[in-house]
């Protein structure tokens, strides 16, 4: 129950806090660096992942599929409908402690913050939609995501779609975007880079 509670609270908690109150259901920014020290930080890939292990075994929720399909949807939703809002201090809140961690080491939280700020003129993410392609391993998630649109008059695209990942992490889905998140994530990915979400936008 706290897990849909948690999902569902992606979507909408950000519009009932402030900056200095965080969502109920989801880490502070500092919280989830406690899963930093000791997790397991890079995907094992699909063919050393035990055939046996069962889904939570595997670090995924006991939820039904179903269910963990409208707790990501919400997730998403919640995470760019605050990059619209500008509550950037909330969605780097959700995003996987991993995913924080690099982009710390690469841009720091201000370059992040302000590569985001560069889409919030142009998304609308009412209507995202996200299907689950496929439990990887680790909790996490590889997602199609469409319905989001982009109205950026200069782009190509009409919608901010493709391949995202999410990842469990807490009790609580989190965004763990970008093929450069793990190596083995880029070794699969990289290539492919433009079936991911918003790339050519």
């Amino acid at each position: 129950m706290c897990v849909l509670l948690g999902g569902v609270a992606a979507g909408t908690a950000y519009l009932l806090t402030r900056e200095d109150s965080p969502p109920v259901g989801f880490d502070t920014v500092a919280a989830p660096d406690a899963f930093e020290s000791g997790s397991v930080t890079e995907e094992a890939s699909p063919e050393s992942a035990g055939a046996s292990l069962s889904p939570v075994e595997r670090g995924f929720p006991t939820d039904s599929k179903a269910t963990m399909r409208v707790e990501i949807e919400n997730l998403l939703r919640g995470f760019h409908l605050a990059l619209v809002d500008g509550e950037f201090q909330y969605a780097w809140s959700l995003l996987s402690s991993r995913k924080r961690r690099n982009e710390r080491v690469e841009t720091g939280y201000s370059g992040w913050r302000d590569a985001q700020a560069s889409l919030s003129p142009y998304l609308e993410p009412d209507g995202v939609y996200a299907q689950i392609e496929d439990l990887e391993d680790d909790g996490i998630a590889r997602v199609r995501v469409t319905g989001m649109g982009w109205n950026d008059p200069g782009s190509p695209c009409s919608e901010w779609s493709g391949l995202t990942w999410v990842r469990y992490e807490g009790g609580v889905w989190h965004y763990d975007p970008g093929y450069s998140t793990t190596a083995e994530r880029r070794s699969r990915w990289q290539s492919r880079s433009g079936e991911l979400l918003g790339v050519g936008c």
